[in-house]
């Protein structure tokens, strides 16, 4: 889950989803970390959380990742992941890439591509990032998400409630 904010839904997530989840990562910038950390740290003291601090390189990130079950990262730390060997199923932007510039939403988009078999994400149907040149977004132009031609679109919803998302599902063929 990226720009995971203060983990409302990584904490609905791991709730429903307790038996079938084996491994959870989480990726954002401080304070917000931090806050969903101290979060899932308290609901779930059952599991084994921890933030991969000082992590930089592959061998070091394998090892952290075996050893817990939520794994907190910071952005620059996806390159140290590998897709065969994470196997993420699904990644998960949920009302954060619309606040993005478009580079760092194709910066997210080829983690999503390498990383993932499945990308979920939920924007608003339209917005402008204030501050970011030309940085019109909608999600009737796929285009403008850096959307991969190659992958699949599972489904492409409106939202019944707040009515100006959108919701998208795509399975990622390499």
């Amino acid at each position: 889950e990226i720009v995971a904010g203060s983990g409302r839904t990584t904490e609905t997530i791991l709730a429903f989803e307790k038996d079938n989840i084996g491994k959870y990562f989480i990726v954002d910038l401080p304070p917000a970390l931090y806050l969903n950390y101290i979060r899932l740290k308290t609901n779930f003291p059952q599991k084994k959380i921890k933030v991969a601090n000082n992590i930089n390189n592959y061998e070091e990130m394998k090892k952290f990742i075996e050893n817990y079950d939520v794994i907190f990262l910071l952005p620059h730390q996806l390159d140290l992941l590998k897709k065969n060997e994470s196997n993420i199923q699904i990644f998960l932007a949920i009302d954060c890439l619309h606040e993005m510039d478009k580079k760092s939403i194709k910066h997210y988009m080829n983690y999503a591509n390498n990383l993932s078999e499945y990308f979920y994400f939920k924007i608003w149907n339209e917005t402008h990032v204030p501050y970011a040149f030309n940085n019109y977004l909608s999600a009737s132009d796929e285009k403008s998400y850096h959307i991969n031609p190659n992958w699949i679109r599972e489904f492409k919803n409106q939202c019944i409630f707040p009515a100006n998302y959108f919701d998208f599902c795509f399975k990622i063929k390499n």
